[in-house]
C-alpha cells in the first residue's frame, strides 16, 4: 500500500516551518497534538510521558527545521517521529531498570554490615566522588548536558533546546557519562575472593 503523499497544505506548512515561521509550527502542533499524545500513550502508558514525548518531537523538529525533510505526508512523518521517540524512550527505560535491578541485587547480596548507616553514607560519598571525577573528565558539552539532566532535572528535549543540539546528541552524552560512572565505580569495588 503506497504511503500518502504530501498535500498542498502539508508542503506549505513544511516550507513555512523550514523558513522559521513559529506560527506555522504552532498550527501544526495544535492540529496534531491530541492525536499524537493518544498515539504515544499506547506505547508509554503514561499521559505525562506521552505529552513530554510529543513536545520533544516538536522541539527537535524546530531545532533542526532548516534540514527538515518530509518525503510523505506531514501526518505520517509526525506519527513516525513519535513512534521512534517512544521506542527510544522505552529502550532507555529498560536499560535504566536493568541498571537499578543490578544495583538493588548487589545491595541484597552484600554482607549485613552494608546496612550500617555509616557504611551506606560512605558508599554514597564514594559514588558522589566518582561522579564528580567522571564529570570533570568529560568534554565540556557532554558535562553540560549531564549537569542539566542530573542536577537541574531537565528533560532531554529541554537540554537539546538549551544547548542547541539534537535530542539524539543529548542521549549520546548522557549514555556516555553513565557508562563512564559505572566503569569507574565498578573499578573501585573490592574484588570477591577467588
Amino acid at each position: 500500500m503506497p504511503l500518502p503523499r504530501q498535500t498542498a497544505p502539508d508542503r506549505t506548512w513544511v516550507a513555512r516551518i523550514r523558513a522559521g515561521d513559529a506560527e506555522a509550527l504552532d498550527s501544526v502542533f495544535r492540529s496534531y497534538y491530541a492525536e499524537l499524545c493518544a498515539f504515544a500513550y499506547r506505547y508509554v502508558r503514561s499521559r505525562a510521558q506521552a505529552e513530554d514525548l510529543v513536545h520533544d518531537v516538536f522541539a527537535q523538529l524546530w531545532a533542526e527545521r532548516e534540514q527538515w525533510q518530509v518525503r510523505d505526508s506531514l501526518k505520517a512523518y509526525l506519527y513516525g517521529a513519535v513512534r521512534n521517540r517512544a521506542i527510544s524512550t522505552l529502550r532507555r527505560q529498560m536499560v535504566e531498570r536493568r541498571w537499578e535491578d543490578r544495583v538493588h541485587a548487589s545491595h541484597q547480596a552484600a554482607p549485613a554490615h552494608v546496612e550500617n548507616p555509616a557504611q551506606a553514607r560512605l558508599e554514597r560519598e564514594d559514588l558522589a566522588r566518582v561522579v564528580q571525577q567522571v564529570l570533570a573528565g568529560l568534554p565540556e558539552r557532554c558535562r553540560m548536558a549531564v549537569t542539566l539532566r542530573w542536577q537541574r532535572q531537565l528533560s532531554y528535549g529541554e537540554i537539546a533546546e538549551t544547548m542547541g543540539i539534537s535530542i539524539n546528541t543529548v542521549e549520546v552524552y548522557i549514555t556516555r557519562a553513565c557508562r563512564a560512572v559505572r566503569e569507574r565505580y565498578a573499578a573501585l569495588q573490592p574484588k570477591p575472593p577467588s
